[in-house]
């Protein structure tokens, strides 16, 4: 049996989106229960590089099209599609 890539989940949550939606927004919790786990301890202080700036889990989103942002004050991401 094939391992399942971490973030696959949300991975076919935005590929399913439909073209003219620019955006999707997560809190950090609705993210988690996206992947069914929880996310690493790097993740949720929101001032690393895990939601861009090279990362591993960076590479998994900007593949489907996407960067992530992040707003601190409401700690939450916002997958933004990239233009084409």
């Amino acid at each position: 049996m094939a391992k399942r890539r971490r973030y696959q989940p949300l991975l076919d949550v935005l590929a399913t989106l439909p073209a003219e939606q620019t955006q999707l927004a997560f809190t950090l919790d609705e993210l988690e229960a996206v992947l069914g786990e929880p996310l690493p301890a790097s993740a949720a202080t929101l001032t690393s590089n895990y939601w861009y700036g090279g990362s591993v889990a960076e590479t998994n989103w900007l593949a489907c099209g996407f960067t992530a942002h992040i707003n601190r004050r409401m700690r939450t991401i916002t997958f933004v599609r990239q233009e084409a």
